[in-house]
């Protein structure tokens, strides 16, 4: 009841955009990456040449950007819209690969922990082992 009302209310942050991104820091923060320096969540990055802004999920040592995507967003929409979704989705990760980060597409399936470290986790610890 209230001890974990409170409990969850201590590890809640205001910039958290779904509880998908609120379980990949909670999963970051449990595995303690030494790697990792810096987290930052929804970070802007500007495109003014075409009067817009992208916030990503999360940004890691400013360097990785991991993207959480359930189906929500591609199935509440018509086909026609499902298509201009994927559509812009797919030029935002040009964009932001183009400018040098590394852009982890990761569902919330991959953020369960079955048999240890989630699969997120596996996946960003390698990417920073590389990065070393």
């Amino acid at each position: 009841g209230l001890k974990v009302l409170k409990s969850a209310i201590a590890l809640s942050v205001h910039c958290s955009d779904s509880a998908q991104e609120t379980k990949a820091r909670l999963l970051i923060q449990k595995a303690r990456i030494p790697e990792i320096k810096r987290l930052l969540l929804q970070a802007p990055f500007d495109r003014p040449e075409i009067g817009t802004f992208y916030l990503v999920d999360i940004l890691i040592n400013n360097k990785i950007i991991v993207e959480i995507d359930g189906r929500v967003k591609y199935q509440r929409n018509s086909a026609a819209r499902t298509e201009e979704v994927i559509i812009a989705e797919r030029e935002r990760e040009k964009y932001l690969s183009n400018l040098g980060y590394i852009v982890l597409r990761i569902t919330p399936k991959q953020l369960e922990e079955r048999t240890g470290e989630s699969e997120f986790i596996r996946l960003l610890r390698q990417h920073l082992e590389s990065r070393m």
